[in-house]
């Protein structure tokens, strides 16, 4: 498998999203009084692991991953998910 095979097959596993609020704090767990890793602002891109996207445990939150690879988790209310596109393989090779 070459290097677009399996960057193709990871981006089956990440949904793409965009900050809707104006500031969103990322999270180390899936609870808010846990530690801000970063904050995020409105119009900055995220990846939301598929895997976690409808898991009952993570609650109010999804796991993503921030434009600059940083891991952790944010609120669902706080971005727009874009579930039904592809992200640009080319982008994330660069």
């Amino acid at each position: 498998m070459n290097k677009q095979e399996r960057l193709y097959r990871m981006t089956d596993k990440l949904i793409p999203a965009e900050v809707k609020a104006d500031s969103v704090n990322i999270f180390d767990s899936p609870d808010k009084d846990s530690s801000v890793i970063m904050t995020v602002f409105k119009g900055d891109q995220l990846l939301i692991d598929r895997q976690y996207e409808d898991n009952i445990s993570l609650g109010d939150y999804y796991s993503v991953c921030t434009e600059i690879g940083v891991e952790g988790y944010c609120l669902k209310d706080a971005v727009v998910v874009f579930d039904d596109c592809r992200i640009d393989v080319n982008i994330i090779e660069t």
